[in-house]
């Protein structure tokens, strides 16, 4: 439930009617700032109940102590990868920087490669750069309690003492004020420049450049997907700097479960039947094997179809783990493999941050969301729980018993481009809520805590021209679909790839009955039902003509066909392309409002020839059409 925040005393209230009925007491809220400026302000001798050389020793202790722990089991506390990582981040700080971003992939090794900075700083022999570590704050945009507490798990326990999810930042303030390290992890949620976690970082100090430059203070933000934070970060110029962790030897992550045919495009569940067949390929595969787990995240209405296939194929009872209804202990719970295979229905859990135990896990299924794809939600969704660094062992030594996942596998794609890209909007294609590229320059993002307009003191970098608009070219109207095909090869210069049509299911011998399909309809590429069909209008060539001149075109997709129906019924073809930059005209550029339904493929191979849809014949104008047939690269 959203939180309602007093702006004098930062007390949190789950109404706004509570809200209110606080401001209007009698008695003035006591402010939670202090007489001292947190530019002035130091740690008092009753913080620090040590001297930086007891620290030292102290901490180094329990490093190895752990580090000892953690080889008797195979494992290390940190790998050379991390290691590397933490350098890099450690050489920026020295160079002056006041913000790192660190961007790794799930599970790669986030949570230790900021314990293996926090412990650096720690360590450090210059006692003007040594962090107390009571100086070392861990916080979050997350609300979660189960991230802290596997945070803190996590870190070695004079790192875990000062963990902080959004909900108790408010009464943390005046740590935040003498706070030499900020780990801010899951920089992502709740980045907004008018939410708390903003208000927070800028009554603490955190945002100021001369605060943090008098007091010594760093900042890490650390995520997966950090969207527009890192974006905005650029304009920090010799202020920020970016890190990108990348992966260890033993890291099994999105690439390595691509490469192994386990991320898979999730079926449509929209029947029974469909969820029969997803529940049956599971069992088939793990047939001869011990019991399995299976996580879904669907709607309620597929949940009751869970029940229903399990009961039909002798699976047990769905376990539900959602608020409502949450299953206390579930990891120890997955630590014994079932004894029949068991579908576990999450909603709200198991997201950014969340390990799973996964020794008994025989796959999972999330819905694609409906309409503009989303990256960063898949980036982060189940598939990304079961990214770890970790050896195969028992069943999973067998390639053909290791975990499926399904799940919008072409996001998927389109994060490890991006990753591999320097973590570069300006060069890789990425579309999610909070931001939007096409990789070519153009990017569209809401502002974050620490855009430029936010912080206070900071010589911000000018921004980057936006590119120039690629000329758009209309074509037809043609008598044919292969006309609009071979003009648009001519003006892209090179092969495209047009939608498949999809024939009645109810009577496939009916070849009268063809509808033109575009991904828009429907869930995300999975054919349409025939009602959501035949729910749509044919449009006429008067509605066509009437559309602003760029519709079915934008920064990913660069051609469009559309079936149009002239006045006497005729059917004719249009489409529109767009020239490549290089050889576009000049035009001034203007800010544009981000494109509706964008949609964003892989852009490495172009289709097959055979892979067209030709005009089937005839069509009178009472047949079903798509009121706007969109074709893109494949």
């Amino acid at each position: 439930m959203p939180s309602h925040i007093c702006e004098k005393c930062y007390r949190s209230f789950n109404q706004k009617s509570h809200l209110d009925d606080h401001l209007q007491r009698k008695k003035d809220c006591v402010p939670s700032t202090n007489t001292l400026s947190f530019e002035t302000r130091a740690l008092s001798a009753d913080d620090v109940n040590y001297e930086l050389s007891d620290q030292r020793e102290d901490l180094y202790d329990e490093y190895n102590k752990k580090q000892k722990r953690l080889q008797r089991v195979g494992r290390d506390i940190s790998y050379p990868n991390q290691k590397e990582a933490a350098a890099e981040c450690l050489k920026h700080y020295q160079e002056g920087k006041l913000v790192v971003a660190l961007v790794a992939q799930p599970g790669a090794g986030k949570t230790g490669t900021a314990q293996e900075v926090m412990v650096q700083l720690g360590l450090h022999a210059d006692d003007n750069l040594c962090v107390p570590t009571k100086q070392m704050i861990i916080c979050s945009g997350m609300s979660d309690c189960e991230w802290r507490e596997q945070f803190k798990g996590n870190m070695i326990k004079m790192l875990s003492e000062n963990v902080h999810h959004r909900g108790n930042l408010p009464r943390e303030i005046e740590k935040l004020k003498t706070a030499r390290l900020v780990v801010d992890d899951e920089c992502h949620i709740a980045a907004g420049m008018d939410m708390m976690v903003s208000r927070i970082f800028k009554e603490a100090g955190l945002l100021n450049v001369e605060s943090l430059e008098n007091r010594r203070a760093k900042i890490l933000e650390i995520s997966a997907t950090p969207d527009a934070t890192i974006h905005d970060l650029k304009r920090w110029g010799i202020k920020a700097a970016i890190v990108r962790l990348k992966p260890g030897p033993i890291y099994k992550g999105f690439e390595v479960m691509l490469g192994e045919n386990r991320i898979r495009a999730s079926p449509n569940l929209e029947s029974l039947s469909a969820v029969v067949n997803l529940l049956r390929l599971f069992d088939n595969r793990f047939s001869s094997t011990t019991k399995k787990y299976f996580v879904f995240r669907v709607s309620p209405k597929v949940t009751k179809w869970i029940e229903e296939a399990s009961r039909i194929l002798g699976w047990d009872n769905p376990i539900y783990h959602d608020s409502a209804s949450r299953v206390e202990d579930i990891d120890k719970m997955m630590e014994q493999n079932p004894t029949k295979h068991v579908a576990i229905c999450v909603k709200g859990f198991w997201r950014a941050s969340k390990r799973l135990v996964r020794n008994h896990v025989g796959g999972s299924y999330e819905t694609i969301p409906k309409g503009k794809r989303n990256t960063t939600a898949t980036g982060q969704g189940l598939t990304a729980r079961f990214c770890d660094n970790y050896e195969y062992s028992g069943d999973m030594l067998n390639p053909d018993l290791r975990p499926l996942h399904f799940c919008d596998v072409d996001a998927i794609r389109e994060y490890l481009v991006w990753f591999n890209a320097d973590c570069d909007y300006t060069k890789a294609a990425y579309t999610s809520s909070r931001i939007s590229s096409n990789g070519r320059g153009r990017v569209t993002a809401p502002k974050t805590k620490v855009h430029v307009e936010n912080v206070q003191g900071l010589e911000a970098v000018p921004e980057a021209p936006r590119p120039k608009r690629r000329e758009l070219v209309p074509i037809g109207p043609k008598n044919t679909v292969e006309e609009v095909r071979a003009e648009i090869k001519k003006i892209i210069k090179r092969n495209c790839a047009f939608q498949a049509s999809w024939i009645d299911k109810q009577d496939p011998t009916n070849t009268n009955i063809v509808y033109k399909v575009s991904t828009r309809m429907g869930n995300n590429g999975n054919r349409p039902k025939k009602e959501e069909l035949e729910a749509r209008h044919h449009v006429t060539e008067e509605d066509y003509l009437a559309l602003p001149a760029r519709h079915g075109t934008g920064p990913n997709q660069e051609y469009a066909v559309f079936p149009v129906y002239k006045a006497d019924g005729t059917l004719v073809w249009y489409g529109k392309a767009l020239k490549p930059l290089s050889e576009s005209t000049p035009v001034a550029t203007v800010p544009e409002a981000p494109e509706e339904n964008t949609l964003i493929m892989p852009s490495t191979l172009d289709a097959p020839e055979e892979n067209t849809l030709t005009n089937t014949g005839p069509v009178t104008p009472n047949q079903t059409t798509l009121d706007n047939w969109l074709v893109r690269k494949n």
